[in-house]
């Protein structure tokens, strides 16, 4: 919110001036005007207001002209605070008088700044700059750095709320810079609190953050209340803005109590406002719109007709987003005719843009669109980025609604660039309030995605799903506190038509041109009321500004209407931009480079999950296609949770839920894999998909798993960084674990047997292990000995068989592995590790892919998968392939014990005879699904899994229980 003047009465005494005054009569008046300074600053406003009452009334009854003036702007200043502006206004005037007649210029520039300060208040900005210039020109002349420095904090607030942004922070600066020169702290805090505003509409949260705890840290120091709670509400918006609810919802409790307290109404109705978003936001309606109207009430009741609007403009949202669109029509439009009223760039924005949605709902095309591109033009102008991107997005989907793909994948893009660009100045922000922020912004990645997929621009498409990718690694990584060591954003080119070119090269100097010409509009309303007139060069000059303003306006317009139209003429974009060309031709030869190596035929297969389809492109070395499969999200889950509950009871009957999914997710590319002749396939997944094995998919017309047809790897978001490498001639093994019980925790009595079956270890006593190496096993087992493994890069495996806890949804610090000592390794020291040299992280232990709440909820209801993202069944590989390992095997479930010892001790065996890890892992499953079951377990053996029971019949290891948990993620070679 922009901050007005202190007056010379509360400067002092903030800034440590004041003399000490030791009479203690209440009856002398300076006494007074220091007293109620303090109570001023303390925020008690009805002491402030008695003290400066009752010195007016002294300093006027002995003629004291210069401290009436002084009370009368400290009193102007307190109904300014509060809302009681005509009041304000008429004592600020008589201010003006009594400076005048004294001859007193520093008098009179407070009374006017405040004067301008006031208009501004009720949203005439025209006399505001008019004062507040006069006001400027007087404090530089009678060298007052801190009224300086006042009046242009007010005039970057006037330029703030005419949607001049750039003008707004030049004013900014020069007032902290004169601040701080002058070593006026409390300056320096309004302009600080000034620029965090400003940062935060435009989308810079990073800088408006920092901006804003520097003023409250200042505030604080000061023991300034006002200004403590003016800082908050601010702080409240701006995690509003990073959906960070509960932050904001605790800022601006706070910043309402301390104003209802001080009986501010100005900050009062804000923080009932804001509120009330919050409320909306959480979906609470009933509360939100109790304090909407709150607000409402107060902003009418102090004449805050900006504020009425916002606040109308926030009802209206509310009725929308409860389907009543008449009554969200009502509002919407008395705040477009307040905005158009008072020159509120910003606010018509958002009111042209809410009227957009409210028509285009409504199937009101043509309507919609136009009050589209007025939201358009006018935020071109004014630059508020966080909605901008919501204004592209929302075009983007109209056209497509119109039967207009090629113009909703061009605005399409340039939400997602408008994106980005808020991202790349998050960089030093906690990465918690970077993932918060964009949470409820994934969709417009991957809406585009799916418009790209349609018009077959599959290139363009997997850019956007390698965007998500990163954001999704970025999620689990975050929560980990772990660091991403890549944080770069790539946007789009959307020059895809000369037309589109000059869209985004459109410069027209608009903010200057309407500067200038409200600056002359309001020299001309002023000594309109004087009598007078402009000159006839002024008058000429303000018709010149006024055309161009309007032809750029018609020219924006007219520019976008032509876009449209040549857009919807080509029905097919022949050109790509280089940077998604190179992208495609990347991922074409990663796949063809790894076939030719290792002769083993790879498809890359990329799935996208959006809300009412399912989308499938696959990659070879030479092509790409895609298939769109229509199937809401909640019926995709549903699926998913049939085929995980069967997969996760060894006596279910898999089959059929196995073969539904099959025919979803197989069945349309089977064709084309057939015609690639592929053997392997290299597997993005998206969001639940990833809680099911892709192996476990049943082919009901062949009979046949898709395990014994194709070998399975999933492409993680880290595999770009480790696909390369080449694997060692000869492997050795570094195999820890845990077998005794420990607290939580049940025994895994097949362990020791597990890990001896793996390792030949070099003193010869277990001569039936498949790899040479070392054990620590349970007391050998610390964080230590695993760090001094890692460092000593001796052991291209490292095998570790324990439990492992992974939260899914909640915070990922939380997860931990247990050590063999029954210490926990929790994410944060485990991500600090360093796995150079580790081509194999084994992780046979429970849940090692897979969060304990997407599990619960597996088994109950579908309502889990429709929450649940899967991002921690890549997280972890993509964390540990950050730290330099190769690739990862973990588990989707909790695996049965002994048949995990077994499947592993095959596993490496079949690494050894000169297979790739997917190979050897496909080979393991195929013995698994045909071995006769006797020679696997023995009957009665303890599961990992709290005792899971082995059934009797035939072949009961086949189960994909038995050998589907098992993941390959990363570098499949």
């Amino acid at each position: 919110m922009p901050i007005s003047p202190f007056v010379f009465t509360l400067i002092l005494l903030a800034g440590g001036c004041m003399i000490s005054d030791t009479r203690t009569t209440s009856t002398d008046t300076s006494w007074l005007q220091q007293d109620g300074a303090k109570a001023y600053l303390s925020g008690d406003y009805a002491k402030a207001r008695s003290r400066w009452e009752q010195g007016l009334t002294q300093a006027t009854q002995q003629g004291r002209d210069a401290m009436a003036a002084m009370l009368l702007i400290n009193l102007a200043r307190l109904d300014e605070s509060v809302g009681h502006y005509a009041r304000a206004l008429s004592r600020a005037g008589d201010a003006v008088q009594i400076a005048q007649t004294l001859n007193d210029a520093g008098l009179n520039a407070r009374a006017l700044s405040l004067i301008a300060l006031i208009h501004r208040r009720t949203d005439d900005y025209a006399a505001a700059r008019v004062l507040a210039d006069q006001a400027l020109v007087i404090a530089r002349r009678i060298g007052d750095a801190g009224l300086a420095s006042d009046n242009l904090r007010n005039l970057g607030a006037i330029h703030q709320a005419e949607g001049a942004y750039d003008a707004a922070m030049i004013r900014y600066q020069q007032a902290l810079e004169l601040a701080r020169s002058d070593n006026d702290k409390a300056r320096e805090a309004e302009a600080l609190n000034n620029m965090g505003g400003l940062y935060r509409l435009q989308g810079r949260y990073q800088a408006a953050l920092s901006a804003y705890n520097a003023a409250l840290s200042l505030e604080k120091s000061r023991q300034n209340r006002p200004g403590q709670a003016k800082v908050l509400g601010n702080l409240c918006l701006i995690q509003q803005n990073l959906n960070a609810l509960e932050q904001a919802l605790d800022y601006c409790e706070r910043s309402l109590r301390m104003a209802q307290k001080m009986g501010d109404q100005v900050r009062e109705a804000n923080n009932h406002n804001n509120i009330g978003a919050i409320y909306r936001a959480r979906g609470v309606p009933d509360k939100a719109l109790q304090h909407y109207l709150r607000s409402l009430a107060i902003k009418r009741q102090i004449r805050d007709q900006a504020g009425a609007a916002r606040t109308l403009n926030n009802i209206g949202e509310l009725y929308l987003g409860l389907g009543d669109t008449n009554e969200a029509l009502g509002h919407f439009s008395e705040s477009l005719h307040i905005q158009e009223a008072i020159g509120d760039s910003a606010g018509l924005s958002a009111a042209h843009y809410n009227l957009g949605l409210l028509y285009h709902r409504r199937g009101e095309y043509d309507q919609a669109l136009e009050h589209y591109k007025k939201a358009l033009v006018t935020q071109l102008q004014v630059g508020e980025r966080n909605l901008l991107w919501r204004i592209y997005d929302d075009i983007s989907r109209l056209y497509a609604s119109m039967a207009s793909p090629q113009v909703g994948i061009f605005f399409g893009k340039l939400a997602v660039n408008t994106l980005e660009s808020i991202r790349g100045g998050m960089q030093a922000l906690d990465k918690v309030t970077q993932r918060t922020y964009l949470a409820d912004k994934l969709h417009v990645y991957k809406r585009l995605a799916g418009l790209l997929i349609d018009e077959g621009r599959l290139p363009e498409a997997q850019r956007v799903l390698d965007m998500l990718k990163q954001e999704e690694y970025a999620d689990f990584v975050v929560r980990s506190g772990a660091a991403t060591g890549n944080d770069t954003q790539s946007g789009f080119a959307v020059s895809e038509t000369p037309l589109a070119e000059q869209l985004q090269a459109f410069e027209v100097d608009l903010l200057s041109q309407a500067r200038d010409y409200e600056a002359l509009q309001a020299k001309k309303r002023h000594l309109y009321v004087q009598g007078k007139t402009l000159s006839d060069e002024e008058q000429a000059t303000l018709s010149r500004y006024k055309q161009a303003i309007e032809r750029a306006e018609r020219a924006l317009s007219a520019l976008l209407v032509e876009l449209e139209q040549e857009l919807q003429r080509a029905q097919q974009i022949s050109e790509v931009d280089a940077d998604t060309l190179e992208y495609l031709f990347n991922l074409q030869g990663t796949v063809g480079e790894v076939s030719e190596r290792t002769g083993v035929r790879a498809v890359m297969l990329h799935y996208l999950v959006t809300t009412d389809s399912l989308y499938i492109i696959l990659t070879t070395a030479t092509a790409q296609v895609a298939r769109q499969i229509p199937l809401s999200a909640t019926q995709l889950h549903r699926q998913i949770q049939d085929l995980r509950a069967a997969l996760l009871s060894p006596s279910s009957s898999v089959k059929q839920p196995a073969a539904a999914l099959y025919s979803l997710l197989i069945a349309p590319i089977a064709s084309d894999l057939k015609q690639a002749e592929a053997e392997l396939l290299w597997v993005s997944m998206d969001g639940a998909l990833r809680y099911i094995p892709l192996g476990a998919l049943y082919n009901s017309q062949s009979g046949r798993w898709l395990a014994q047809d194709y070998a399975v790897a999933m492409l993680t978001e880290a595999t770009q960084n480790s696909w390369k490498d080449r694997p060692s001639a000869d492997w050795k093994v570094a195999g820890l674990g845990l077998s005794r019980k420990v607290a939580g925790f049940a025994r895994l009595t097949a362990v020791a047997d597990e890990l001896e079956g793996i390792v030949r270890q070099e003193n010869g006593a277990d001569p039936d292990g498949v790899l040479p190496g070392i054990i620590h096993l349970d007391d050998a087992f610390t964080a230590a000995s695993l760090e001094e493994l890692l460092d000593l890069q001796l052991f291209p495996v490292i095998h570790i068989a324990s439990h492992f806890v992974l939260p899914a949804g909640g915070n990922y610090k939380e997860a931990f592995l247990v050590l063999g000592n029954g210490d926990h390794l929790n994410l944060d020291r485990f991500q600090s590790l360093r796995f150079d040299k580790v081509e194999l992280l084994t992780l046979s232990a429970c849940n090692t892919a897979v969060g304990e709440q997407a599990l619960g909820a597996s088994s109950q209801t579908n309502a889990g998968f429709d929450a649940a993202s899967g991002r921690e069944v890549e997280g972890l590989g993509s964390l540990v392939q950050r730290r330099g390992a190769s690739s990862v095997l973990a588990t989707l479930w909790e695996v049965a014990d002994v048949a995990t010892g077994t499947f592993m001790q095959r596993f490496y065996r079949l690494r050894t005879e000169g297979r790739s890890k997917a190979e050897a892992l496909q080979a393991a499953q195929l013995s698994f699904i045909s071995e006769d079951p006797d020679s696997l377990l023995a009957p009665g053996s303890a599961g990992r899994g709290a005792g899971l029971a082995v059934t009797s019949g035939e072949s009961p290891y086949s189960h994909p229980y038995f050998w589907a948990p098992f993941i390959l993620m990363g570098n499949w070679q």
